[in-house]
């Protein structure tokens, strides 16, 4: 008999589909972006008095907006809540389907379009990590931080699709992304002149904190803990196929994942009050 992570690609998708779909999602983000940033460079939008005063050029600047709108139109918008509403699901299935469906004799249509549909979302998401590390080879973005959290997500994209027998893990950790969409609009209109462009970007932050809060440190969390416990005081739920080495690196990353999610929080938290206080002000 064919064991669980065999059955997954039997069930959903071969190696070679998902690496052509990655490489084409990749494809796609550059074409996108670049577009964007032709336009922008054309469209001379105001730069905001605060990207003035970085030295932010009239390129970086298209850049940095066009990465943005690449951000909220394709990968935010539907990744994250398309992850999120997968997570849930994979949950309500109860166990073992919340750990794997591939426990089951006979696993349920809805337990394989679950996964059919995680590893298609995990071809988007490792896609556009791809297109990420990129362009930041080529100087769309800069830090050696922002390489290694690049990096860090890309083995994650890797592991969700060599893994997606995970599917509720899997699920969770793209989860993530709703919170990025707020993210993305506030790094984006900060650098936009006008008085309404820094009131949707200090809005944005504010809504960004607490869906940082919600998905991210508790919900991501529980998924975390509750595979963890799983995978190391209950490993005779698993098949020999799922205790592999692959499947230690997986628990370790994603785990590592939500420990970053910890450390990040404190600051996210302090520059949201910080702009609730600003918006405040304003309104007064």
């Amino acid at each position: 008999s064919l064991l669980p992570g065999q059955l997954f690609r039997l069930y959903t998708r071969d190696a070679s589909t998902t690496v052509l779909a990655v490489l084409g999602w990749t494809t796609l983000f550059s074409i996108y972006a670049y577009g964007l940033k032709f336009l922008l460079m054309t469209k001379k939008l105001p730069m905001s008095e605060a990207a003035k005063g970085r030295g932010t050029s009239r390129e970086e600047f298209a850049k940095n907006v066009a990465s943005c709108i690449v951000a909220i139109t394709t990968d935010d918008l539907y990744l994250g809540p398309t992850a999120l509403m997968l997570s849930f699901r994979y949950q309500a299935g109860g166990y073992p389907a919340a750990l794997s469906a591939f426990l089951q004799p006979a696993p349920p249509v809805e337990a394989l379009e679950n996964d059919r549909l995680c590893c298609q979302v995990g071809e988007l998401f490792t896609g556009n990590i791809l297109y990420q590390v990129i362009f930041w080879l080529l100087r769309w973005e800069t830090g050696f931080d922002t390489l290694l959290h690049h990096i860090g997500f890309f083995v994650a994209g890797y592991l969700i699709l060599d893994l997606t027998v995970f599917g509720k893990l899997s699920a969770g950790a793209m989860s993530m992304e709703v919170s990025s969409v707020f993210l993305s609009l506030h790094l984006m209109f900060r650098q936009i002149d006008g008085k309404l462009c820094a009131l949707v970007s200090e809005a944005a932050a504010a809504v960004f904190a607490l869906s940082f809060i919600l998905v991210r440190i508790f919900w991501y969390g529980f998924i975390v803990i509750d595979f963890n416990y799983n995978f190391w005081m209950e490993p005779f739920k698993l098949t020999s196929d799922m205790v592999v080495p692959k499947a230690y690196c997986a628990c370790f990353v994603f785990s590592l994942g939500w420990v970053l999610q910890l450390y990040w929080s404190q600051m996210v938290v302090t520059k949201a009050a910080k702009a609730a206080k600003a918006m405040l002000a304003d309104a007064a």
